[in-house]
């Protein structure tokens, strides 16, 4: 004897299957764990120069995140985070490294300050700061 569901039955089947794909998808954002800053020293004024950052995450499930860029007088403040599932997933053992891009636009001759906050650990609030002065001719 052959059971069939039912509308109700397929439509919580389905509601599950998406909650359950929600929950797997969603992620919490932490400051990135900065190990290689690659800022140039000089950039000519107008142009863009790309900002490499290189973080670190222990396990195969950190995925690179967003990067925040605030524009200060000084120059610019840059805060890279790298993200890991909510729940309790699987994860490879693997070491990754997850590079971040930042192209900035360099716009008057001068000095100008790149600062990168940065984690002291992996999933920690605890930070420091890298500065390094760029020449913009």
């Amino acid at each position: 004897m052959s059971r069939k569901l039912g509308p109700f039955a397929i439509t919580c089947l389905l509601l599950s299957l998406t909650v359950s794909c929600f929950e797997m998808n969603s992620h919490e954002e932490y400051i990135a764990n900065v190990f290689e800053f690659n800022i140039p020293d000089s950039v000519k004024a107008g142009h863009m120069a790309t900002i490499i950052l290189v973080s670190s995450g222990s396990n195969g499930c950190w995925e690179k995140g967003r990067d925040e860029i605030r524009r200060r007088s000084d120059g610019f403040l840059i805060i890279p985070y790298d993200k890991f599932p909510n729940g309790d997933p699987v994860c490879t053992s693997a070491f990754v490294q997850l590079t971040h891009m930042i192209p900035l636009l360099f716009q008057k001759a001068g000095r100008c300050e790149v600062t990168v906050r940065y984690s002291n650990s992996l999933r920690s609030e605890d930070y420091s700061e890298y500065t390094k002065e760029v020449v913009v001719y």
